[in-house]
């Protein structure tokens, strides 16, 4: 019963999430655009991190 509950569940829950996520872009791009650069930026100095962690 447990997993047919959860089953059941599921796609509701992704529904939600894709709603969700739109609002939110729809709300601020500014701080999208802002996070997305963000990442931008840090990737080189994470990959930079990771390869001198893996050399030590």
């Amino acid at each position: 019963m447990k997993d047919l509950f959860s089953a059941l569940l599921a796609p509701f829950f992704v529904i939600v999430n894709v709603v969700a996520l739109f609002f939110l872009l729809a709300a601020c791009p500014v701080v999208i655009a802002v996070a997305a650069i963000a990442a931008i930026v840090a990737l080189p100095f994470v990959l930079l991190l990771n390869f001198f962690e893996a050399d030590r």
